[in-house]
């Protein structure tokens, strides 16, 4: 047995070989793709894959070149060297495992070997030298330290006897085995086509939307995934962020998935929770968002309870990364390698006790208690109840402001040690905070406690304008800036306010609709872009495109995200995932991360609300703005707003005329509902509860609506 080397992709040979096998078969990035999934044809690696490629030169001047395609001649390690289904213990599926046994020539892959080989026949004639490529559209390269000319220790040779790998294309059933293991793991267009309906319970409240096979794709994904929602929140307010026993796909896996992994079932993550409780409360599960929140708060008092100082100021209450492990990141994730300025260099013996500076999380929990009160039954009593813990998430914010050389805030805008604002000042973070700071100065107002709200009312106007002058150029916003990955101004300002973009502050608006262009400019480019989460990236830039009335761009992004959302081979077909990648070769869509994760799969939900346009976020006014893709229709049964229910169906116009029947029951404190029908191309006709009404239009590029404000009293049964 001999073994050569390869040197700078190269080797010689020198000799006539009857078999020669080639160690290695692992990838320099030995998984699926980068962290959170992407699009990108360099970074997806897919079974069928071409890696790169082996080619024999003989001294003739003949040639011959062998494929290294992944699922046949290499093969993935990081992932596989975990329990994964569906190829391995309780959750094989014979076919995946027998498709993969047939076109994996590689020997030692499947059992996750260290070192693995695969054997070719080489011509009889001479060899002078083996070279050894990449292939030109994958970043990284194919793994393979150098060829045995004889078998190597170890190897069973029966399994070269049946599988020896020719020059040339792919083996007919290799191939046919390799497509067929990938309509086991991932899902292609064809999946879109003829979806049977989604069986709704007529009896319970349901969103039913309908017209087409996307339709009936996004019935099923909004009932799934609401369902998931309503019940993640326990009886104790804690808001897990995975579900009980949820399986993962891994942040960079290739398809195959962990069962029953449950990644962050025990941590309620303030961004997520802040997001979730949100979406809860506006979809009229107000009663579990209120618990949800309530128990934030409780978790929010760590600092004052324990009476935590840093360099000699007594800590306010803050929101940190986990909720409920409020020191996580300061003692725990700085430890393996998260960043943070707060260093025993710079603070000595205090530099841990802050926690983190999760400046997102804290702005969204705030806002998801200004959600809460907005729809109590009680609000006065139930803020009263809550004021302290109010007091201290305000005076954090302040503190923060006043104490730039202690919490690194600058030009007026808040610092962050999180994910959406990493060691920096971001739009993302700031905006958030500037909308639950400006909620709770109302709050305290409507409790009569005016020299409160004056204070937190001043510095929340401070803090808009450090948003708008440091994070815009004055006609869009910076992009490096967002923090997360689009602009987020219009999408947080409708959780307090509504659809209605009149009812937002003037100067977010005209950013965000001059900003849109270049930020959808990558995600439109992309048939799929699987890249930054679904609801981070997809769902964010959706939910912007329909309310800044985008209509082409909302109407692609809305049928983007149901198809992303829907697996129908897999666990959980309708459940949205925590990351998505997609390739381009072969159209294959598919899973990464943890299935359901709670701010991906409550953004995903709050894209469909806007869809369906119902909302009774602002003050005495029930908003009906239905944004429907062309061709739908949605019928909403038994919805809970404003105390009450509602049941209503809309259409999108057609022949340049809108239905909308509307019924509501038992809705406190709402004097008027604002309608807005549309949109209409050349002028179209308003159908209310089967009479045509009249009144204001508005215009957004070619597209025109009609709007109009009801008395409630009409709609009453």
């Amino acid at each position: 047995m001999s073994f050569i080397s390869f040197k700078n992709g190269s080797l010689d040979v020198k000799e006539i070989c009857k078999t020669l096998y080639f160690e290695g078969g692992y990838h320099s990035i030995p998984d699926g793709c980068k962290d959170w999934g992407s699009s990108e044809e360099a970074d997806a690696r897919f079974p069928g894959d071409t890696m790169g490629r082996i080619t024999v030169f003989y001294e003739d001047g003949d040639a011959e070149s062998y494929p290294l395609v992944l699922g046949y001649t290499m093969w993935y390690k990081n992932m596989w060297e975990r329990d994964c289904a569906p190829f391995k213990n309780g959750g094989a599926d014979a076919r995946a495992v027998s498709y993969l046994k047939d076109a994996l020539y590689l020997y030692g892959a499947y059992e996750c070997a260290e070192k693995c080989y695969f054997a070719i026949k080489p011509k009889n004639k001479k060899i002078i030298r083996i070279t050894l490529e990449k292939a030109n559209n994958k970043n990284g390269e194919p793994v393979f330290s150098g060829v045995y000319t004889s078998l190597p220790d170890g190897c069973d040779a029966e399994f070269f006897n049946t599988r020896t790998v020719a020059p040339g294309d792919l083996p007919e059933h290799v191939g046919n085995s390799l497509d067929a293991l990938c309509h086991i793991l991932y899902t292609y267009e064809e999946d879109f086509k003829n979806v049977p309906e989604y069986k709704l319970d007529e009896n319970a409240p349901y969103v039913k939307f309908s017209g087409d096979d996307d339709a009936r794709i996004a019935t099923g994904v909004f009932a799934e995934n609401m369902k998931d929602l309503s019940q993640r929140v326990d009886d104790g307010g804690f808001l897990h962020t995975s579900y009980y026993m949820a399986p993962s796909w891994w942040y960079n896996g290739f398809g195959a998935w962990m069962e029953n992994f449950n990644s962050y079932y025990n941590d309620m993550y303030s961004r997520d929770g802040g997001r979730a409780l949100m979406t809860l409360s506006a979809g009229g599960y107000n009663d579990a968002a209120e618990r949800g929140v309530a128990f934030g708060n409780r978790q929010l008092m760590y600092f004052p309870e324990n009476n935590v100082t840093f360099c000699g100021h007594r800590v306010r209450g803050h929101y940190t990364v986990v909720i409920n492990k409020p020191m996580l990141y300061s003692e725990v994730l700085t430890g393996i390698g998260w960043p943070t300025r707060y260093t025993e260099e710079k603070f000595g013996k205090d530099h841990k006790k802050l926690g983190n500076h999760e400046t997102d999380g804290h702005g969204l929990m705030m806002m998801a208690n200004c959600a809460v009160y907005k729809r109590h039954k009680d609000p006065a009593a139930w803020a009263n109840e809550h004021f302290d813990e109010f007091n201290e998430a305000a005076e954090w914010i302040i503190w923060c402001l006043d104490n730039p050389d202690l919490s690194f805030s600058k030009d007026g805008l808040l610092y962050a040690e999180s994910e959406a604002g990493m060691n920096d000042h971001t739009l993302y973070c700031n905006l958030a905070c500037y909308l639950g700071l400006s909620g709770y100065a109302e709050i305290a107002s409507g409790l009569g406690k005016n020299d409160v709200a004056e204070r937190w009312k001043k510095y929340a106007e401070g803090l808009y304008g450090a948003i708008i002058s440091r994070l815009s150029d004055g006609q869009s916003w910076i992009k490096e800036k967002y923090g997360f990955f689009h602009d987020s101004a219009v999408t947080f300002c409708s959780d307090l306010f509504g659809y209605d973009l009149s009812l937002f502050p003037e100067e977010l608006v005209k950013l965000s609709r001059n900003s849109f262009d270049a930020d959808a400019e990558k995600t439109l480019s992309l048939r799929y872009d699987g890249s930054g989460g679904l609801g981070y990236n997809t769902s964010m830039i959706t939910q912007n495109a329909l309310l800044l009335d985008r209509t082409d761009d909302a109407d692609r992004l809305v049928r983007r995200l149901t198809r992303m959302s829907f697996a129908p081979r897999l666990p959980e077909p309708y459940k949205v995932s925590e990351g998505f990648s997609y390739s381009e070769r072969t159209g294959a869509l598919r899973r990464q991360g943890d299935l359901g994760n709670l701010v991906q799969l409550a953004e995903a939900l709050k894209a469909y609300q806007i869809v369906c346009g119902v909302s009774d976020a602002a003050p005495g006014t029930l908003q009906i703005f239905p944004r429907l893709p062309a061709g739908w229709s949605v019928d909403i049964n038994k919805m809970k707003a404003a105390g009450g229910t509602l049941c209503m169906s809309a259409s999108y116009p057609e022949n340049g005329v809108q239905k909308i029947d509307l019924k509501v029951t038992g809705m406190r404190g709402i004097k008027k509902i604002a309608f807005r029908g549309g949109p209409f191309r050349d002028g179209g006709k308003l159908m209310i509860n089967g009479k045509e009404v009249r009144g204001e239009t508005e215009s957004h590029g070619r597209m025109t609506w009609i709007r109009v404000d009801l008395p409630y009293e009409e709609f009453e049964i």
